[in-house]
């Protein structure tokens, strides 16, 4: 092992399962990692990169995993190496989160639902600096600062089903980096996260690994992140290591046919200028050429009918109590006064910062959480009047796919039952074809038809994805609410995925509420775009109108910060953002201002510009 090496793993084999039933997971992985190095793991969802990394943490056991061969040589603070295969478990568990740290693709499973977010991070500070429980408590709070969370010193107060998932995140990234570690490992760490966050995030990491000279093992599908952060690139594709090089030759120069076909996969912010419509992803194939378009030509949207989903003034709140009887003082001011409409056939994306409200506008639609609004049509109902019932049997037209496919999984059903569950539910399909269809869908979505008969478990992060979206179209709805749907999704699959979804919506009139991160999936796909900030529509408008001419200041930093998948123009410089974060939370009789709207051209309309573009307060 070279001097300069922290990390080496040498013919490492993995496996899960027993007898006939055994299946290799990484085959032959040999890769080196030197100190103060950023290493990017790259490849589609199931070809072993976060297996590998929770087998660096000896973590990989406890999910029914076995190292089978090879050797995992790290060498600790004082100078030894240690191979962490031959570990005993407490010797592992006292290196993992000391010296090596991990920042998990799932913060909802990696978090303790039971503990506030400031005893997990604090317990980990005590746990593996000696620090007293005071002095953890303050890094504790100067790392959630540090990753832009607002009002961070209540959120230490809060549970995890409190935050948001790009929230969770933060907490995930601060708890990791809190411990100064050797080693980090982030899987998909910025997965959840709006790019203006991500770009904090990659700068915050870039720069404690300048302080310390930590090294990095970065798991991500997203290319632009690649070319921002990765000194080297490692492609993996079904379990073995197919290509490996500097960032720049791979993406100059890829050799091997399955990385070709990644970096063309890749989606371009920009690349729809000129263009009115959405239009589906080139998805190489074996010939390296691109599929034909959607099976069925698209029908115009008819903007002068009658919108399928028409939403006025829709607030949604949460009460914060404090002290011993926790008395209310401070609400969250989750959605304040939002106004949206979707026609048939029409998909409208909406994006905006984790924690702006987008999750909650969708789950508030659906009545998934108290709500209020002046209007809420829906095909002609009035979605405030419905009983449960009524509200159960409409829920078979608009179905959810929800950010994090492990939690809305049962554990306990097998896959092909949980996109069965919902045609038995309604009536639509008796067992066997509910079945049949369930494995058609499976198909359809890129995973193969005995994938029906295994459990959520077995999935990696992205194939629960594109399990849940199939669910969501087995009922044959008219509108999906898509929650981050694609944002676990390698970008082959994303666009295939993205491809089907439109194929969908031209073939049977789907209208889409597609509420994503990702500036480039958002361009490709939608019709219109409505800008959230804090609550609010900041700026809304046919697609074309708003990325190629944004108005409202926080629509540009969108646009801004949005990673290039290109390493020469790595944005090496970009400024930390400092101050005060925005928070949505307000005390009792002090709400935020709505948002005037002024039209900007056709359809498009911007929110007048208060405190900085900062919507203002207003009294109660």
């Amino acid at each position: 092992m070279a001097a300069a090496n922290v990390l080496e793993l040498a013919g490492l084999d993995i496996s899960f399962g027993h007898g006939d039933y055994t299946f290799n997971a990484v085959r032959s992985l040999s890769l080196e990692v030197k100190r103060g190095e950023t290493v990017a793991i790259v490849g589609e969802s199931g070809s072993g990169k976060s297996v590998s990394a929770l087998s660096i943490m000896r973590l990989v056991e406890f999910g029914g995993g076995r190292i089978e061969g090879g050797r995992i040589r790290f060498r600790r603070r004082d100078g030894r190496e240690i191979d962490l295969a031959s570990l005993d478990p407490e010797e592992a568990r006292r290196i993992r989160g000391n010296e090596i740290a991990m920042i998990f693709q799932e913060p909802m499973t990696s978090l303790n639902p039971v503990f506030t977010i400031g005893d997990q991070i604090v317990e980990a500070i005590v746990t593996h600096q000696k620090k007293s429980r005071r002095e953890a408590a303050k890094i504790a709070l100067d790392m959630l600062q540090r990753v832009r969370i607002p009002d961070a010193a209540q959120v230490m107060k809060r549970h995890p089903h409190q935050l948001s998932g790009g929230m969770r995140q933060r907490v995930m990234i601060a708890m990791a980096l809190s411990c100064k570690p050797q080693l980090l490992i982030a899987d998909e760490p910025t997965t959840a996260l709006d790019v203006t966050i991500q770009a904090q995030i990659l700068r915050l990491i870039r720069e404690l690994q300048q302080e310390q000279s930590m090294s990095v093992v970065f798991i991500t599908h997203d290319m632009g992140v690649v070319a921002e952060v990765a000194d080297r690139v490692v492609v993996m594709y079904r379990g073995e290591k197919v290509e490996e090089g500097d960032v720049e030759t791979v993406f100059r120069s890829p050799s091997h046919p399955y990385t070709k076909a990644l970096l063309k996969a890749v989606p371009h912010l920009g690349a729809m200028r000129g263009t009115s419509a959405p239009a589906p992803f080139p998805v190489p194939g074996k010939s390296d050429e691109a599929p034909a378009a959607p099976a069925a030509p698209a029908a115009p949207i008819a903007y002068d009918s009658e919108p399928l989903l028409s939403v006025r003034g829709l607030t949604t709140r949460f009460d914060i109590g404090e002290g011993l009887f926790g008395r209310i003082t401070k609400r969250v001011h989750a959605v304040e006064g939002l106004n949206l409409d979707i026609w048939p056939g029409e998909t409208l994306g909406l994006v905006g910062e984790s924690g702006c409200g987008k999750s909650t506008t969708g789950r508030s639609i659906l009545r998934l959480v108290e709500a209020e609004a002046t209007k809420l049509r829906f095909d002609g109902e009035d979605l405030t009047r419905l009983s449960k019932s009524d509200l159960q049997k409409l829920r078979r037209r608009i179905q959810f796919v929800f950010q994090d496919p492990y939690a809305s999984l049962n554990p306990r059903l097998t896959v092909g039952y949980s996109i069965s569950e919902p045609m038995l539910l309604h009536g639509l399909e008796d067992r066997r074809n509910a079945f049949d269809k369930a494995v058609w869908l499976l198909e359809q979505v890129g995973l193969q038809a005995d994938h029906a008969n295994r459990y959520p478990h077995a999935f990696s992060g992205g194939q629960r994805q594109r399990i849940a979206i199939a669910r969501a179209l087995g009922t044959d709805p008219k509108l999906i609410i898509a929650d981050e749907a694609v944002s676990a999704l390698d970008v082959s699959v994303q666009a295939q995925v993205i491809n089907l979804l439109m194929d969908l919506q031209a073939r049977f009139g789907l209208a889409y509420l597609f509420i994503s991160h990702d500036m480039a999936v958002v361009e490709r796909i939608s019709h219109r775009v409505a800008v959230m900030y804090l609550g609010q529509v900041v700026e809304t408008g046919p697609r074309a109108s708003v990325f190629e001419d944004p108005r409202h200041p926080y629509t540009r930093r969108l646009m801004s910060a949005a990673p290039v998948p290109d390493p020469q123009k790595r944005i090496t410089d970009r400024p930390l953002i400092t101050g005060e974060v925005p928070s949505p939370v307000h005390p009792i009789g002090n709400p935020p201002a709505i948002n005037e709207m002024l039209e900007v051209g056709p359809r498009h309309f911007v929110a007048r510009e208060e405190n900085g573009g900062r919507p203002a307060h207003r009294a109660a």
